[in-house]
């Protein structure tokens, strides 16, 4: 939902980024296990750093944004990349 709730917010006030969904989770009604998973972490960090390494690559702009579970996976990603790979982290409501 949160993905979504995003592009909507960026397409409608015309904001100049693009909004990428990054699924990591184990799937629908997972929850436990994507919060107790900690090599299923690391694994979508590692993918997530590869992903923000691409852009990077292409000069683009990164923000990261995770919410819940998913600011294990942002930290895991980020503590990968290189000093200042990322303009932005915002990490709601960290689990």
């Amino acid at each position: 939902l949160m993905p979504l709730a995003m592009k909507i917010a960026v397409e409608s006030n015309q904001l100049p980024y693009d909004v990428r969904n990054y699924v990591w989770t184990h799937g629908f009604g997972r929850m436990l296990a994507d919060l107790r998973d900690k090599n299923h972490i690391k694994r979508k960090g590692e993918e997530l750093a590869t992903i923000v390494n691409h852009l990077v690559v292409e000069q683009r702009e990164v923000i990261v944004v995770a919410k819940s579970g998913g600011t294990a996976v942002a930290l895991d990603a980020l503590s990968r990349l290189e000093t200042d790979s990322v303009a932005q982290a915002i990490l709601l409501s960290p689990a």
